[in-house]
């Protein structure tokens, strides 16, 4: 597997072969559809899996509020599309664990995870869109500045 990533704006890569010390790139794809995953990194590790990292763009008005991906495992499919999945080792990372099943979500809904008090959060989401085009929720929200992060998906 060879591949290239270009590191600004929206991330690309190609899928190749690599012959005569050249690059022949077969396919082009999005690694990312979102306007914040930038400057990617890839490095091999002393284990010879290939790891991706990249910046985080702010989503704030100061605009140095940036930060790092976490890291994740590289490998290449049998679509030969790029897979992903977090290091292992964030594991180590984890302390208390919320689960919650089954929550019915409608465009008014506020606070459905009003329980959970954290500077850290790790989430796996799994969801229906039934009729919704798209799906969002908020984090983080603060009362006194109106402020939030926010996670979506948009068909």
């Amino acid at each position: 597997m060879h591949t290239y990533c270009i590191p600004q704006n929206k991330v690309i890569y190609a899928v190749g072969d690599y012959k005569n010390n050249s690059f022949i790139p077969n396919h082009w794809y999005a690694l990312d559809y979102g306007r914040l995953f930038y400057a990617t990194n890839v490095m091999k590790d002393p284990h010879n899996r290939i790891i991706l990292w990249a910046w985080i763009r702010a989503t704030g008005i100061k605009g140095w509020n940036c930060c790092l991906s976490l890291p994740r495992i590289l490998s290449l499919g049998p679509d030969n599309k790029l897979k992903y999945a977090p290091l292992p080792e964030l594991e180590k990372l984890r302390k208390k664990h919320y689960k919650f099943s089954n929550i019915v979500i409608s465009q008014n809904s506020k606070e459905i995870l009003k329980k959970i008090r954290s500077k850290h959060l790790e989430i796996v989401i799994k969801f229906e869109l039934l009729d919704a085009k798209s799906f969002g929720i908020q984090l983080f929200k603060s009362k006194s500045i109106n402020q939030a992060e926010s996670i979506g998906y948009d068909q």
